[in-house]
């Protein structure tokens, strides 16, 4: 029994040890973490929204107040993306890059493709495809007969990115909805 009783003994001293481990395990990530909602703040401030983006060094780089509540959502690990919502399904949308502290233009429905790209309907309903920032590195217009919907973009019903230099567009065309599907080059 005495064998017993230190065997026991030291496996509560082994277990408190673990738990002091675990513990600061735990709060030396909770110091370093660079997090997604770190990179925020949403506020209420005299019934209106303010939001404050901040880089992933804690710098603060834009404050904007909304009327109503804005949806941020993370769209990678480096970019946000910042939607104020005008009515079902109209929204306009604009980017933050934590890493660069860079920040988009505003786009009106824009739908997201490959890593840092966006599409959308100009208003002449040419699809734009472009880099999210805006530097260059893709800018192609589309013109098609695309379907013409009371939001835009809703015509497009998906891209796909094939390979570095295609991308597949699957979308409605003229007043009948007939569904297309085109491979197209968006490098020249």
């Amino acid at each position: 029994y005495v064998k017993l009783w230190r065997s026991m003994n030291k496996i509560k001293e082994y277990k408190k040890i673990i738990i002091i481990a675990i513990f600061i395990g735990l709060f030396i990530c909770l110091i370093n973490r660079k997090g997604n909602h770190e990179n925020f703040t949403l506020n209420i401030v005299n019934d209106e929204y303010q939001i404050t983006l901040y880089n992933n060094q804690g710098i603060k780089i834009l404050s904007e107040t909304y009327p109503i509540e804005p949806s941020i959502a993370e769209i990678s690990k480096d970019i946000l993306e910042i939607s104020i919502t005008t009515g079902s399904p109209s929204r306009y949308s604009y980017y933050f890059n934590k890493e660069s502290s860079k920040i988009s233009s505003t786009f009106f429905n824009p739908i997201i493709w490959g890593d840092e790209n966006i599409a959308y309907m100009d208003e002449n309903h040419i699809l734009i495809l472009t880099d999210m920032f805006e530097q260059g590195i893709i800018y192609k217009k589309i013109h098609r007969d695309f379907t013409e919907t009371a939001d835009p973009i809703s015509a497009i019903i998906s891209i796909e990115v094939i390979d570095d230099k295609n991308i597949e567009l699957n979308y409605y065309s003229g007043p009948n909805y007939i569904e297309k599907i085109e491979l197209i080059n968006y490098t020249d």
